[in-house]
């Protein structure tokens, strides 16, 4: 398999350098024979004052995932467009079926986009696709009547990653993925842990380091593309005494990225009973709501 060149230990700058000259992988470096003639590094991001970011938060847009207890947690409006969403994952949980269930939700109105499912565990099968599909459309039948499974399954597209150098040449050209694909409002990672774990058992220090590039890529996505990006992250432990959150396997790599950060718990693997805890939140208090 060919190395991509974000696998390379160099800069960020670097990287999104080499990506935006057609350097995908080190392959595209055999014909080169001279060094690559690079452009200039980019224009220093515009300064925002923090009323301007704050007013930004307050203003902006959402969508329902038609989850009551979900909704309630985040001040009954759902998760909001152009921000990351960490949702930590307790065993037993049916995070899978969740995140099908949101790929559901964002094609309802207002929005009526289309979702980018990333799997990276193997987790996505067409029957759990298609029963989530019907799930939803039996659940909600006069949120739209032009929406059936079909048409749902039609707008929720797959992307398998095996590695976490695969994830991260994925993210680093996810500007191609939005070209090819129209009106793309959610991209879903499944897991997010998992392909650096796999690749990288026994190299914390080499984890971390790529940690902060896929955030890098994960938060420039979903701000440039205005989208909602949830990311599934896997739970090691609770604190003491089992009262506590859990505490991600990754420690706070995507936490520092989220505009919200949720527990997701079930006791039979159904979402019926999955409940939901805030970890982490930019715009709402911390709580906890059930179904």
């Amino acid at each position: 398999m060919l190395r991509p060149v974000v696998s390379i230990p160099l800069p960020s700058s670097a990287h999104s350098r080499l990506v935006r000259s057609g350097y995908r992988s080190l392959a595209d470096f055999s014909e080169c024979q001279s060094p690559p003639d690079l452009p200039p590094p980019a224009d220093p991001p515009s300064v925002r004052s923090a009323w301007t970011l704050a007013c930004q938060l307050h203003d902006q847009p959402h969508f329902l995932t038609h989850l009551p207890a979900l909704d309630a947690l985040l001040g009954s409006r759902g998760l909001p467009l152009a921000a990351v969403c960490e949702l930590v994952a307790c065993p037993s949980s049916a995070i899978a079926d969740l995140c099908l269930h949101l790929c559901a939700a964002i094609q309802m109105p207002p929005r009526q986009m289309s979702a980018v499912y990333i799997d990276s565990t193997g987790s996505f099968s067409r029957q759990a696709a298609l029963s989530a599909a019907n799930s939803f459309c039996r659940q909600h039948p006069d949120i739209h009547s032009d929406i059936d499974s079909s048409t749902m399954l039609a707008n929720i597209h797959r992307l398998r990653v095996y590695s976490a150098h695969e994830l991260l040449a994925l993210l680093g050209s996810f500007d191609r993925v939005c070209q090819r694909l129209s009106n793309v409002g959610l991209l879903v990672v499944n897991s997010i842990s998992w392909p650096f774990l796999a690749t990288l058992p026994d190299d914390i220090f080499r984890r971390q380091s790529l940690h902060a590039e896929a955030a890098r890529l994960l938060t420039q996505i979903a701000s440039t593309h205005n989208i909602s990006v949830v990311v599934v992250s896997q739970a090691k432990s609770a604190l003491p005494g089992g009262d506590g959150p859990p505490l991600p396997m990754d420690g706070s790599a995507w936490t520092r990225i989220a505009s919200n950060s949720i527990a997701i718990r079930g006791s039979g693997g159904s979402l019926d009973q999955t409940s939901f805890s805030l970890i982490h939140s930019v715009a709402n208090p911390t709580g906890t709501a059930d179904p």
